[in-house]
């Protein structure tokens, strides 16, 4: 619940079917990294669907390398397999609140990441299928939460404060919403500190 002292992390803003992937890929860079997600509600099913993903594709990975190595001695293999082998170089942190907050956005060092990424919401986890429709028909219509979030992440990725070349990335399933965003480039993207 306190404040956290981080830079050069990944923050992912809402989540969706899609939002596991991206944390899954972070997994097969060469250093060690961080992410801080900011979600409305569920953290407990978020921080499980986290790390069951992130355990499934180690052990595969593992398994694959295992299968690669066979053939070498058991020493060299051995060796090999402690270089290779995967570990887990990705730490998550799940915080729960209101991603247009301000004070939850600082609270987070949102200014200190190296990247952004806002989500939109996922339209097929409703229950039932009028609800569905009626998402469908709204989703048409346009995500003004992804145009929400990105004003205030925009305004605090290009304050003074911030750090240099923070990237922002934005999911869009829309043409309106797509329209938007692209606006909002033109006036709220400046040079050197968050490139949209």
């Amino acid at each position: 619940s306190r404040k956290l002292n981080l830079y050069d992390h990944n923050v992912i803003l809402n989540w969706n079917t899609r939002a596991s992937e991206i944390v899954n890929d972070l997994l097969y860079c060469s250093s060690k990294q961080k992410v801080v997600v900011l979600v409305e509600s569920q953290k407990k099913e978020v921080e499980r669907e986290i790390n069951e993903r992130l355990a499934d594709t180690i052990a595969k990975e593992n398994k694959a390398l295992l299968t690669e190595c066979k053939k070498m001695n058991f020493i060299k293999r051995i060796l090999y397999m402690m270089k290779n082998s995967y570990k887990k170089k990705v730490t998550v942190i799940v915080r729960e609140g209101d991603i247009f907050s301000l004070k939850q956005l600082m609270d987070i060092s949102l200014e200190k990441a190296k990247m952004i990424i806002i989500l939109g919401s996922d339209v097929n986890n409703t229950i039932c299928k009028f609800e569905h429709k009626e998402k469908m028909e709204q989703k048409g219509k346009g995500n003004s939460q992804t145009i929400k979030t990105l004003m205030q992440v925009a305004d605090i990725t290009a304050a003074q404060y911030s750090s240099d070349n923070q990237k922002i990335i934005v999911e869009v399933t829309d043409e309106w919403t797509e329209n938007l965003v692209e606006e909002i480039i033109k006036y709220k993207q400046v040079d050197g500190k968050c490139s949209i």
